[in-house]
Parts: C-alpha cells; structure tokens; sequence
C-alpha cells in the first residue's frame, strides 16, 4: 500500500527508488542478484535525480530558473533588435531606391515638358 501512494504521489523517481527494496521483500532471492545488479554509483545517481525531483522548490533550483528564463529573454531581445536594425537598413535602402526613381522620373517628365 505504501508503494501504491508513493508511485501515485511521486511517480517515476519512487519506482526507481523503491523497486530494489519491493522486489528483495516480495522475493528474497532478488535482493542476492539486486546487490549485484545494481552498482553504487547507479543507485547513487538514481538517487539523486529522485532527490531533485522531489525537490523542486528549493531555493537554488528557483534561481537556476529565473536566471535561465533572464537567459533567454535576453537572447529573445537581442534576436529582435537585431531583427529590427536589418529591417531598418532595408527600409532605408528601399526609400533610397524610391527617392533615385522618383528624381529620374521628375528628370524624365522635366525633359519631355521641356521639347
């Protein structure tokens, strides 16, 4: 029953944690081939994800986040204005262009007046 609510509350990273312990309870043998099985480190690491999942308020986690978020709307603002600046130069070219068009037509209209 406590495998039940802890799966239900808690999910993934408490199957990973407790299905050691309920498969050498349920089945004693296991626990021989679980202790060999199953190295230190991996269990370490296992554990410490669940750990980090378990723990998702702390206070270094919180920073880690809004950092990341300054992170990204930084890179979002940065990706705009220089968005904004090319379309700045190209609509400085096309008034240009505009401009060069429009004198070679007063030019043309001025030479046509003038026969």
């Amino acid at each position: 029953m406590l495998i039940l609510f802890t799966l239900l509350k808690w999910g993934l990273p408490a199957l990973i944690l407790v299905a050691p312990m309920a498969a050498s309870a349920w089945f004693p043998p296991a626990r021989r081939v679980l202790m060999f099985a199953i190295p230190i480190p991996l269990f370490v690491i296992a554990a410490a994800g669940g750990w980090l999942w378990l723990n998702q308020e702390s206070a270094v986690l919180d920073a880690v986040q809004v950092r990341v978020k300054q992170m990204v709307a930084g890179a979002e603002i940065a990706g705009l204005e220089a968005r904004l600046e090319a379309e700045e130069k190209i609509s400085a070219a096309r008034r240009q262009v505009a401009a060069e068009a429009n004198r070679r037509l007063m030019a043309e209209i001025d030479a046509r007046v003038n026969l």
